[in-house]
């Protein structure tokens, strides 16, 4: 269908969706076609004004260690142990079990 020029199935993609998939991972068909395809509709929208006129520009930097970062990792952590059954094995204090 793609080499045929239909470039985007409607309403659904539930006639050509999953075999062209499995076509493309047998490599039976060529993933350029798709991407060929997604081109032409991309253009087609930016010409008819249906794409954003402007975007956010990636990050430079992205900090994936923040103090609270940490702060929601070491909460997890600490909320997220369960002791399943106690055999005396682990030295657990007495006290407030909470």
């Amino acid at each position: 269908a793609l080499a045929a020029g239909i470039d985007v199935e409607l309403p659904t993609g539930d006639a050509y969706l999953a075999p062209l998939a499995e076509r493309i991972r047998a490599g039976l068909a060529d993933e350029s076609l798709v991407d060929r395809a997604v081109l032409r509709v991309l253009d087609e929208k930016e010409e008819l004004g249906l794409l954003d006129a402007t975007f956010d520009a990636p990050p430079t930097e992205i900090d994936l260690d923040t103090p609270a970062h940490r702060d929601v990792a070491r909460r997890l952590a600490e909320e997220s142990v369960v002791l399943l059954t106690s055999d005396g094995t682990l030295p657990l204090a007495g006290g407030d079990r909470t």
